[in-house]
């Protein structure tokens, strides 16, 4: 009956419409493959940015020749939080923005894994955070962490700005976090303030 409904009302010829998991969908006529369901895969991290991951496909002794763009778990990532209050915190990830103890440096292995948490009703009470287990992308005698990411979910990955380029590109591919990775506070190599 519903697919009955959805028919009428768009008044199209012969669209394809059908039920689904998390909804109707409806396409073109002769469009049937536009939703295969989930797929998940491995992946090597090569870098890691704000938003997402630059990995290769592995299974784990061979990686692909080409770069897959990997959106990070919603909470791991930089641009919806960045000089955002969130129940009662302001996260900070500018290059050198200071607690006075940590600095962060948005080079090296260490980019875009840091943040700083200042407390809304008191600016003076900061935590440096950093994403525990850290992405360790391939480096000189290390291939790089392996990650399990899934596409194909209803909705997909928000889209996200890559930098480099004005406009919005949807990435496909989202970290599924099975290594349980977070924010962390960070008092290792804390200097003298």
């Amino acid at each position: 009956m519903v697919l009955d409904v959805a028919r009428r009302v768009l008044n199209m010829r012969g669209p394809n419409v059908r039920n689904q998991p998390g909804g109707i969908y409806i396409g073109e006529p002769g469009d049937r493959q536009r939703y295969a369901g989930p797929t998940v895969a491995r992946f090597r991290v090569r870098s890691v940015e704000g938003d997402y991951l630059v990995c290769r496909a592995t299974d784990g002794v061979t990686d692909g020749e080409v770069d897959i763009k990997v959106a990070k778990p919603y909470l791991l990532q930089k641009t919806p939080f960045d000089g955002v209050s969130r129940a009662g915190v302001t996260y900070t990830y500018t290059d050198g923005a200071t607690t006075g103890t940590h600095t962060i440096n948005t080079s090296g292995d260490d980019g875009n894994q840091q943040r700083i948490a200042t407390l809304d009703s008191d600016a003076t009470d900061k935590e440096f955070q950093t994403i525990i287990p850290r992405y360790s992308p391939a480096a000189t005698g290390y291939d790089g962490d392996i990650i399990i990411a899934m596409k194909g979910v209803n909705g997909g990955p928000p889209a996200i700005v890559d930098a480099g380029y004005s406009y919005e590109q949807r990435i496909e591919w989202l970290d599924m976090n099975t290594d349980a990775r977070a924010w962390c506070e960070d008092n290792t190599n804390v200097e003298d303030a």
